[in-house]
C-alpha cells in the first residue's frame, strides 16, 4: 500500500479561484519554474506517452499533471531529494522518484523533436537575423562550453577526471545555439578537466560539418576553440607580443563579442530555471548508468527549455530580455541593403580543400575592418587638446603614427 498524506498539495497549488487560491502567478513560478498555461502544455503533451498508461496490476499512477509537478520542483531546485520532496508533497519517496523517472523517460523520447539541427533554409533566416543585429554575415549558429557542477564525489576509477578548474568535481558541456537561445545541439559526459575543443572534436557537427555547414557558413566562438573553416574563434593575447593586439584584431573581437553575449544569456536562462544543473546531487560510479542517468536528466531539461522558448508568454519573455534590443551599431547592416560584389565575392566562397585552417577569419576581419562604423556616446580621450600626440602614445603604449605596424606595440606602459 502507498502512503499518501490526506491533503492534497498539487491541488492546492493548482487552485486558482476565489480564497481557495493560496498560490499566485509569481510564487507559482518561482516554485515550479512554469506558468500553469506552460504546465497545463507541457501535460498535454506528455500524457500520450505509454510510459504513463495505467499498470494492469498494483497500485495506480499519480495523474500525468502531479508527476510532472514532482519533476519541475525538483529540477529547478538545488539540493533536493526523495526525502525533501515527500515533506513538501506529503507523498512517499518512492513516489517521487518514480514519477521523475517517468517524466524523463517521456521527455527524451521526444527529444529529436525539440533539439533539432536547423535545415539549410532555416540557417538563412537565423544567419540573416544575426547580420542585421550584430553586422556578422553567414553565422547561423554560437558555440561556447560550460561546467556543471557535481554536488557529490564521484564514485569511479576516474574520479580525479573529473576536477575541474572551477568546481571540486564537474561535468563539461558543449552547447551550440542560436540567437533566440534555442539550444541546437550539444555534447555531455566529459569529465570537468574536459578541454572545451576537445569537446567540440569529439561533436558530429566537427566531425563532419560538410552535412551541417553550408560552404560559407561558420559557428562564432571564443578563443578556447580551435580556427576552421566553419569555427571562427576571436584571436587570443600572445604573451610574446606584450600581451597587445593588432588594432584590426582588437576591432575583429570586439565585434563577435555582442553575439557572443548571447550564448551567455543562453547558459544563464537555461541553468538560471532548472537549478538542479548548478549542483547536480547525483553520485558517479563504474556503473555507466549512473552517468547516463545524469546525461538523461540533462536531455530532459533542454528539451524543455527549447519548448517554453517555442511557446513562451509575453510577459514572461518580456521580463526575461525586454521588449527591444538596444545596440551601438548604425544601419549599415539594413537587411534590405545588399552588400557589394566584393564582400560577396569573398565571404560566399568555399574555402578550398587542404587550406590553413584559419583563413576564414582573416576574410572576415577584413569585412569588418571595412564595412563596420563606430557609434560612441561618448568623447574619445584622444580629442583632450591638452594631450599632445607623443603624450597620448606614449600613455596608452602604442605609437599610432605608424599606421597599424605591429613593431610599434610596446610590451610595457610608462
Amino acid at each position: 500500500m502507498c502512503r499518501k498524506g490526506s491533503v492534497s498539495i498539487f491541488e492546492e497549488d493548482l487552485t486558482t479561484e476565489g480564497d481557495m487560491c493560496w498560490m499566485n502567478a509569481d510564487e507559482f513560478l518561482c516554485k515550479y519554474r512554469v506558468t500553469r498555461n506552460q504546465l497545463d502544455q507541457l501535460t498535454n503533451i506528455l500524457s500520450e506517452d505509454d510510459v504513463f498508461a495505467h499498470p494492469k496490476r498494483g497500485y495506480p499512477q499519480m495523474p500525468v499533471k502531479h508527476q510532472l509537478m514532482v519533476w519541475l520542483h525538483f529540477i529547478g531546485h538545488e539540493a533536493q531529494s526523495n526525502s525533501t520532496q515527500r515533506d513538501t508533497f506529503k507523498v512517499s519517496r518512492g513516489m517521487c522518484e518514480k514519477a521523475r523517472d517517468r517524466i524523463v523517460k517521456a521527455l527524451n523520447n521526444i527529444r529529436n523533436d525539440y533539439i533539432r539541427w536547423p535545415g539549410a533554409e532555416e540557417r538563412k533566416e537565423i544567419a540573416a537575423r544575426i547580420k542585421k543585429e550584430f553586422h556578422i554575415p553567414n553565422c547561423p549558429i554560437m558555440q561556447d562550453g560550460t561546467l556543471l557542477r557535481l554536488g557529490i564525489e564521484p564514485e569511479s576509477d576516474d574520479a580525479a577526471d573529473y576536477h575541474g578548474r572551477k568546481f571540486a568535481y564537474s561535468i563539461t558541456v558543449n552547447v551550440l545555439n542560436d540567437d533566440e537561445r534555442r539550444i541546437r545541439a550539444y555534447c555531455a559526459g566529459y569529465p570537468g578537466s574536459a578541454h572545451d575543443n576537445r569537446v567540440w572534436r569529439n561533436m558530429k557537427q566537427h566531425r563532419d560539418p560538410g552535412s551541417y555547414f553550408s560552404e560559407n557558413e561558420f559557428i562564432m566562438c571564443d578563443t578556447a576553440y580551435e580556427p576552421s573553416w566553419f569555427c571562427v574563434p576571436a584571436f587570443k593575447c600572445v604573451v610574446g607580443d606584450g600581451l597587445h593586439l593588432h588594432p584590426h584584431k582588437t576591432l575583429f573581437n570586439t565585434v563577435l563579442a555582442k553575439p557572443r553575449v548571447v550564448c551567455e544569456h543562453t547558459m544563464g536562462l537555461w541553468k538560471g530555471r532548472f537549478c538542479w544543473l548548478r549542483n547536480i546531487r547525483m553520485k558517479i560510479t563504474n556503473n555507466k548508468n549512473s552517468l547516463k542517468r545524469i546525461l538523461r536528466y540533462i536531455d530532459s531539461t533542454i528539451v524543455v527549455h527549447n519548448m517554453l522558448l517555442d511557446w513562451r508568454e509575453a510577459e514572461d519573455r518580456n521580463a526575461a530580455w525586454g521588449e527591444s534590443v538596444v545596440t551601438d551599431l548604425t544601419s549599415i547592416d539594413d537587411a534590405n541593403r545588399a552588400p557589394p560584389i566584393a564582400e560577396r565575392e569573398v565571404l560566399d566562397q568555399p574555402i578550398p580543400l587542404h587550406a590553413l585552417n584559419d583563413m576564414r577569419r582573416p576574410q572576415l576581419m577584413q569585412y569588418i575592418c571595412e564595412t563596420y562604423i563606430h557609434s560612441y556616446n561618448y568623447s574619445p580621450i584622444q580629442d583632450d587638446l591638452s594631450l599632445s600626440h607623443g603624450d597620448w602614445s606614449s600613455m596608452v603604449g602604442y605609437d599610432f603614427s605608424t599606421d597599424g605596424d605591429d613593431s610599434s606595440v610596446v610590451s610595457e606602459l610608462d
